[in-house]
């Protein structure tokens, strides 16, 4: 299979299985569901470069729909950083979705670039 192939793969399940009902900021009474929020440097993971920003729609429920975006460099350059257009132009065109801008732990120079594990 080809890495690419692969990669929407693991992104898909991740998606489907990693959140359980209220196991997310959508239902969170910090984050009233009648306004929207921008949340940065969320933590998803024990490294330091695993952050997200994400953005939660005003009037959000269950069935809200999220744009997942991450960055390209083959595992080897870039940041979110590079997606920050992207992010803003979809919060214009699509306001009532959520949207998750994701860093990665990048691959080490010294080994094959491949994800840092």
């Amino acid at each position: 299979m080809e890495p690419v192939k692969i990669l929407c793969v693991l992104v898909y399940a991740l998606s489907l299985f990693s959140c359980g009902k209220g196991d997310h900021f959508f239902n969170d009474p910090t984050y009233p569901a009648d306004s929207s929020h921008e949340l940065r440097n969320i933590p998803y993971g024990e490294d330091p470069t695993q952050i997200m920003d994400i953005y939660l729609p005003a009037y959000r429920s269950d069935s809200t729909k999220v744009f997942f975006l991450i960055h390209g460099g083959g595992w080897s350059a870039g940041s979110r950083a590079d997606m920050e257009s992207y992010y803003h132009n979809l919060k214009s065109l699509y306001p009532e979705q959520a949207i998750v801008n994701l860093e990665y732990r990048l691959g080490r120079r010294r080994v094959r670039d491949t994800p840092n594990k």
